[in-house]
């Protein structure tokens, strides 16, 4: 199996890596760690990312 990531899509995921860093490098790395996970033959997507949610989550 392959996953294949489009430049576009590799930019996105940079973008959002480097908006959540700028505050919080801690919340970055976790987040990335969301994009996706494979296992055998399957490629779970875990979470899409806008700009405009609150990432991580406030935990209240």
């Amino acid at each position: 199996m392959k996953v294949i990531w489009t430049p576009e899509a590799q930019q996105d995921r940079v973008d959002v890596w480097d908006y959540i860093a700028a505050d919080n490098p801690w919340a970055a790395v976790r987040a990335d760690d969301l994009f996706y996970e494979i296992e055998g033959e399957t490629v779970w997507i875990l979470t899409l990312i806008h700009t405009a949610r609150q990432w991580p989550p406030v935990r209240g």
